[in-house]
């Protein structure tokens, strides 16, 4: 849909010309943490460090003003099973879009 694409597309220009160099920083430590195309998390951004940011973006914002939050909850179940990239790389987009 429209409404998803402007987020994704939004998230890239928010990622090139808004995010913090420690934001960027914590970004690229977050991709680099994602252990191979078997992490749940890598499902949200196969094809790069910005997909990954931009497609998770678009997960949290569909999800955001809804009782389930199944990406969320996912999240969480992961960092409480000891894997918290997921759970990291949401964060980031809360906070990429002021939502944190």
């Amino acid at each position: 849909t429209y409404v998803i694409a402007y987020i994704h597309e939004a998230t890239h220009y928010k990622q090139d010309n808004v995010m913090t160099d420690e934001q960027k920083a914590r970004l690229t430590s977050i991709w680099q943490s994602a252990d191979g195309e078997n992490d749940f998390a890598r499902a949200y951004g196969k094809t790069s460090k910005s997909d990954f940011l931009a497609t998770t973006a678009e997960a949290m914002l569909m999800e955001y003003d809804t009782v389930n939050k199944p990406v969320l909850t996912r999240a969480q179940q992961q960092a409480a099973n000891g894997d918290p990239t997921l759970l990291k790389i949401y964060e980031l987009a809360q906070e990429v879009w002021n939502l944190s």
